[in-house]
């Protein structure tokens, strides 16, 4: 199986790329799916459920998914500061979404291609939130041991998407200076990982052409 996943910020155009090239892979005789991959919390929702409580409360966010500095200030410390409750945090997060995730990523392991939207560095970045030095911290988090634990791909396509894109694309879901932010994170990530870069700006079937013809080259 190649497995091959799609890596950047919302409004990236992951999902309706992901869709294309497998429609298209299929078309031409290959054996190819597509596979929503992001982490739904399961095994921390108490948890999380506790700590909206206490923290969250008198808090709101501007639009969307947007979050408070203070949170994600709170998040970079906490994840990225080595201590037990960072490591028990990612480490229950990590078992919940390899439970979510790995045992159907072996079901279908007799695809020639599955193409993932997204997968478990998202989680980790989410988890650094969006504070300065964020980039580093899940920079260093996606090439830890924690990578260990789940199938390694054969590729890893980066929507490299301009924040302003993004914004017109989701509408204003995120403010411009949280896309600014999430961007810088993915790209650092990007690099670290070797990924292959689309440029994300481009037409969406600009960006089905060449990353059809990446995912193609991993099957030939």
């Amino acid at each position: 199986m190649s497995l091959v996943v799609l890596l950047g910020t919302d409004g990236a155009g992951k999902s309706s790329v992901a869709t294309a090239v497998v429609e298209r892979l299929r078309a031409g005789g290959v054996d190819a799916n597509v596979r929503w991959a992001r982490w739904q919390p399961f095994l921390l929702r108490p948890a999380r459920a506790v700590v909206a409580r206490l923290w969250l409360e008198n808090r709101h966010f501007a639009r969307g998914r947007e979050e408070p500095a203070e949170v994600s200030e709170v998040k970079r410390t906490v994840v990225g500061g080595n201590g037990l409750l960072g490591r028990a945090y990612l480490l229950l997060a990590c078992l919940d979404y390899w439970c979510q995730q790995v045992p159907a990523l072996m079901f279908r392991r007799r695809a020639q291609v599955l193409l993932l939207d997204r997968y478990w560095y998202d989680l980790l970045i989410d988890a650094c939130g969006n504070a300065p030095g964020a980039e580093q911290t899940a920079v260093r988090l996606v090439l830890g041991s924690w990578r260990h634990l789940f199938p390694a791909p054969r590729e890893v396509l980066f929507l490299d998407v301009s924040p302003q894109v993004a914004f017109a694309r989701k509408r204003g879901e995120n403010a411009l200076p949280y896309l600014e932010r999430r961007v810088t994170i993915y790209r650092a990530v990007a690099r670290a990982l070797g990924a292959e870069r689309i440029d994300a700006d481009q037409s969406l079937e600009a960006v089905v052409r060449e990353a059809l013809a990446r995912v193609n080259s991993t099957v030939q």
